[in-house]
């Protein structure tokens, strides 16, 4: 009898130690999962959007804490009461590599047509084409961390994935030879705690894709203005010379005439402008839906590290596990 309950209570403890083990490499991802956009990544325009992302920045990360909360609580209840568990092991694996884009470098590459002029010594007509100038310095952003909240973030999704398959080989071989009531609410707990790991990696890398789109929209848009306004400015000071030349120097009929060249200009450019504020418009609600979507995560995952909310019906009675499987290793002993 007792051999058969040391073998039960090692089985139970190994399990434990494994889920612990997994629950310390979800809590390693804290660190990548707390990386946020900078408030300029995508310029001034992007402001609103990136302020948004920050908040799904802060529940995704609370969700990975409360994740490994949930195991270590899960791996308690089982674990022999009293009982020390060795040190969980470590590893995190190789991040992926986020995707890259030509466009979102253009958020941070120089565009500063507008210096064209006083290089041709006509800085006096700068300020006729500032508020065009205006409108790509407001694109301007920080591609570097764009990147690095890709590359964390992509990289949370794989890691997420690959220990959701690792939980689930775990609770596959390792309760294979569980039974009773007991046993069968631990495997639904395990069961849903394998969706939610699977729902959050797809969450993970949604959040991704949509500020990898949010941040091509704005660098497109920034790299076709920027080629609008230095195709206009080539043309102004190709005019103005010709003009000066005509005119004897920047005369009012010269500057009227700029004036007319730069203003064909500023329509597109502000449409250019106005349709990347739109895609960011329109991205605020699948940032919002992701931030619903890992509060739900996280609270389910809360529930099972308290031991209340909709994991209360299904705690695992670790004292009605050991004595069902007490009474197998009796029979298989006794023969029957």
């Amino acid at each position: 009898m007792s051999d058969g309950y040391e073998a039960v209570l090692g089985a139970l403890a190994a399990h434990a130690r494994q889920l612990d083990a997994v629950a310390d490499e979800i809590r390693g991802l804290t660190d990548q999962a707390a990386t946020k956009l900078s408030s300029d990544s995508l310029g001034e325009i992007g402001q609103p959007f990136t302020a948004l992302v920050d908040q799904l920045v802060t529940v995704g990360n609370r969700a990975v804490d409360s994740g490994a909360k949930a195991l270590n609580a899960i791996a308690t209840g089982i674990a022999h009461s009293g009982e020390a568990l060795p040190q969980p092991e470590t590893g995190h694996g190789r991040a992926l590599e986020a995707p890259v884009a030509d466009n979102i470098t253009a958020l941070s590459a120089p565009m500063r047509p507008v210096d064209a002029l006083s290089a041709a010594g006509l800085g006096q007509l700068t300020g006729l084409v500032a508020p065009l100038q205006s409108v790509l310095d407001r694109m301007a952003g920080d591609a570097s961390g764009v990147y690095a909240f890709l590359d964390a973030w992509v990289t949370v999704s794989s890691r997420i994935t690959q220990i959701q398959a690792r939980l689930a080989r775990e609770v596959t071989t390792g309760t294979a030879s569980w039974r009773g009531e007991a046993a069968d609410q631990y495997r639904m707990r395990a069961d849903d705690i394998d969706r939610s790991l699977a729902e959050f990696a797809a969450a993970a890398r949604e959040a991704a894709a949509v500020v990898q789109l949010a941040a091509e929209v704005v660098g497109q848009s920034r790299a076709g203005a920027n080629d609008l306004i230095t195709d206009m400015v080539r043309r102004l000071i190709s005019l103005v010379r010709h003009l000066m030349a005509v005119e004897g120097g920047m005369t009012a009929t010269v500057l009227a005439q700029a004036g007319d060249l730069v203003s064909t200009f500023a329509k597109p450019v502000a449409n250019i402008e106005r349709q990347a504020q739109t895609s960011l418009a329109n991205a605020v609600k699948p940032v919002n839906d992701l931030i619903t979507a890992m509060g739900t995560i996280a609270r389910l995952w809360d529930s099972y590290a308290q031991g209340d909310g909709p994991a209360a019906g299904r705690q695992l009675r670790t004292a009605d596990l050991l004595a069902h499987e007490l009474a197998h290793v009796i029979q298989r002993r006794e023969g029957r």
